[in-house]
């Protein structure tokens, strides 16, 4: 039969509800109770913490500023034992704000195992800089009383985004009319998504990155492209096309070209090219000066 021993700890001693709600052991080794039953002690014992998380990376660790970003976190288990994530955030304190994210995944890390969590941030309103940032794990082994909370290290990045540029390729600068261009947009720097706003300088534009378009009439158009990025820095860029009228031509058809006097005779014209509407000014030979189309001599 057992018999109770009386046992001197090295320390102070909270009561065990109090270990087990605040999750924690004391330093030292910490003898819960014993018996002694045939010569065999039992006893249950623990040490501060029997896991830690010291190999842990986050991904990306950077943006720009007014993004919305889905990062990923590796956690691996370093300890001599499982253990299960009761919680785990990250907090980075902005320029002008402190942000708590929690993180989601499988929470469970064996021995030596590792698991990615997943997160979201923004960074709406804040400036480019290095900003202070803590992992929070919240853990236990398979025993509440090695619960524990680590706080890691890992800061993150505003980068200053790159100056917005935007050029325009027109595949023909200048022809005769009708004349068809096709123009195309390149951009780089800022922040995608952009959005396209051409003007081709004679009432016509469009919001895709490539377009044709065609010029009916004879002219000098400025074609302008304005890129707006997804924090609305902008910048255009505009080329010059120059459409010339088209070689006119023009051919006299008669229903009579000889024959005896008096000869009667129809004339009209053909005209192609040029810009339309057009005038007529007629010449017979005889003297007489006309300004129609069809022109009838007797």
């Amino acid at each position: 039969m057992g018999r109770e021993v009386n046992v001197k700890f090295p320390q102070t001693v909270p009561p065990l509800d109090k270990l087990k709600r605040f999750g924690a052991l004391t330093s030292a080794a910490i003898v819960i109770s014993a018996a002694i039953m045939g010569g065999v002690l039992f006893a249950a014992s623990g040490t501060a913490s029997a896991w830690e998380i010291k190999d842990y990376v986050v991904r990306p660790d950077s943006a720009y500023p007014n993004q919305t970003v889905q990062f990923e976190v590796d956690l691996t288990n370093e300890g001599n034992t499982a253990i299960n994530i009761v919680e785990a955030r990250y907090e980075i304190k902005w320029n002008n704000r402190t942000d708590e994210i929690q993180l989601i995944g499988n929470k469970s890390i064996p021995k030596g195992g590792s698991v990615t969590l997943k997160g979201t941030l923004t960074t709406a309103g804040v400036v480019p800089g290095i900003y202070e940032g803590i992992i929070y794990v919240k853990g236990q082994t398979l025993t509440i009383l090695d619960q524990a909370t680590k706080k890691l290290a890992a800061n993150f990045t505003i980068n200053e985004p790159p100056p917005l540029t935007v050029a325009i390729t027109a595949a023909s600068i200048g022809g005769p009319a009708p004349l068809d261009v096709a123009f195309n947009s390149r951009v780089t720097g800022g922040i995608g998504p952009y959005s396209y706003a051409w003007s081709f300088g004679d009432g016509s534009t469009s919001e895709d990155p490539d377009i044709e378009h065609r010029y009916a009439r004879s002219g000098r158009y400025n074609v302008t492209l304005e890129v707006t990025d997804s924090v609305g820095t902008r910048s255009e860029a505009s080329v010059t096309v120059t459409v010339m009228a088209a070689q006119m031509i023009a051919t006299i058809l008669s229903t009579a070209t000889n024959g005896r006097s008096p000869l009667n005779t129809a004339l009209s014209a053909e005209v192609a090219g040029g810009v339309a509407p057009y005038s007529y000014s007629w010449s017979t030979g005889d003297g007489g000066v006309f300004t129609i189309l069809l022109l009838r001599i007797s």
